[in-house]
C-alpha cells in the first residue's frame, strides 16, 4: 500500500520544541523489532556539532543541519536517502533562527520529529490507497481464518466462564472487567482472547489484532478492542476506522466495537463499558 508514495510536495509543517540540552545517540538493532536505544553522546561529539553549526552562516547551517539530520534518519527509515534529503532540506530551510539554534543541540530529537512526520504521511497514504482498493474491488473482505485446536499463551487465565479454550491469554484489569461482564450475558456463546501477533488479524492499511472475539448465540461474531482512557490516540482512531470498515464489508453477522473505561471517541463503534453492554445484550 506504500507503493507510489513520495515525499515530493508533501507537507513539511512540524512543531519543534525550542529545547536545548544533552545530545543523544540512537542505536537501532539490525534484527528483531529494532527498538531504538538512546544514550547521551560524548561531550566531545556534542561540542563538535554545536561548535560546527554555530560557527556557520545560515545557508551553510541549513546544509550541514540537513546532513546531520539525514544521517540520523538513515539509520531506521526504509526510504531512499536522496528523497529524504530533499524533504529534510525543505524543513530546515523553513526553520526560524531560534529553531536552527535549538537544532544545534537536538539533532536526534529533531530527526525523531521528522521521522514521526514521515511515518504519519505514509500512514495517511496507505489508508487512502486501501480505501481506493476497496472501492474499486481490488481489495475484498473474505473468510481466511480458522481457530487452532490448541493455543499456547505465554501466560493464561482460566477463571472467566464461557471461554472458547480451556484457558485464555492473560488480560489486564480493565480487560478482565469487560470480558467478565460479557461472559455473564445469557446471549453469549463463547469468547476468546486474541494472542498478539499470533491470532486473528485485520490486515488492512494497518495490521490490527483486536483484543477479543465474541460469538453470540444468535450467530453474530463480535470483534472487541478495549482501551484505557490514556490510550485515546491516532492509533486507536485508525484501528476503529479499520474495524468499522471491516464490519461494513463483512456483512450483517459481524460487528466491531472499541470500549473505553470512562470516556469514548466521538465515532461510530466507540463506547463506554456500560454503553457497550447495552448493545451486546441485543445481539
Amino acid at each position: 500500500l506504500t507503493e507510489g508514495f513520495s515525499l515530493n510536495e508533501q507537507d513539511t509543517s512540524i512543531s519543534f520544541e525550542l529545547a536545548t540540552g544533552d545530545m543523544y545517540q540512537v542505536d537501532l538493532q539490525e534484527q528483531g523489532e529494532a527498538i531504538p536505544k538512546y544514550k547521551v553522546t560524548s561531550k566531545e561529539e556534542s561540542a563538535y556539532i554545536r561548535e560546527r553549526l554555530a560557527s556557520l552562516p545560515t545557508d551553510r547551517k541549513i546544509k550541514e543541519g540537513t546532513s546531520y539530520l539525514c544521517k540520523e534518519l538513515d539509520k531506521s527509515n526504509d526510504m531512499i536517502l536522496p528523497e529524504i534529503r530533499d524533504y529534510v532540506h525543505r524543513i530546515v530551510k523553513n526553520m526560524t533562527e531560534d529553531e536552527l539554534a535549538a537544532m544545534e543541540t537536538s539533532i536526534p530529537t529533531y530527526a525523531r520529529k521528522i521521522r514521526e512526520k514521515i511515518e504519519m504521511l505514509k500512514a495517511k497514504y496507505r489508508e487512502a490507497k486501501f480505501k481506493q482498493g476497496l472501492d474499486s474491488g481490488k481489495i475484498v473482505c473474505r473468510p481466511s481464518y480458522s481457530f487452532p485446536s490448541v493455543i499456547t499463551p505465554s501466560s493464561e487465565v482460566d477463571s472467566i466462564p464461557s471461554s472458547l479454550y480451556e484457558a485464555e491469554a492473560n488480560i489486564n484489569e480493565f480487560e478482565f472487567n469487560v470480558i467478565s461482564r460479557v461472559a455473564s450475558m445469557d446471549n453469549v456463546r463463547w469468547w476468546h482472547r486474541v494472542i498478539e501477533r499470533k491470532g486473528f488479524v485485520l490486515n488492512g492499511f494497518i495490521n490490527h489484532y483486536p483484543d477479543f472475539i465474541i460469538m453470540t448465540k444468535s450467530g453474530v461474531l463480535v470483534l472487541l478492542e478495549t482501551k484505557g482512557d490514556h490510550l485515546r490516540n491516532p492509533e486507536s482512531e485508525a484501528k476503529l476506522r479499520l474495524g468499522r470498515r471491516w464490519q461494513s464489508e463483512a456483512g450483517k453477522g459481524y460487528r466491531y466495537f472499541m470500549v473505553f473505561k470512562d470516556r469514548q471517541l466521538d465515532e461510530d463503534g466507540a463506547y463506554t463499558l456500560d454503553g457497550f453492554v447495552e448493545v451486546m445484550r441485543e445481539l
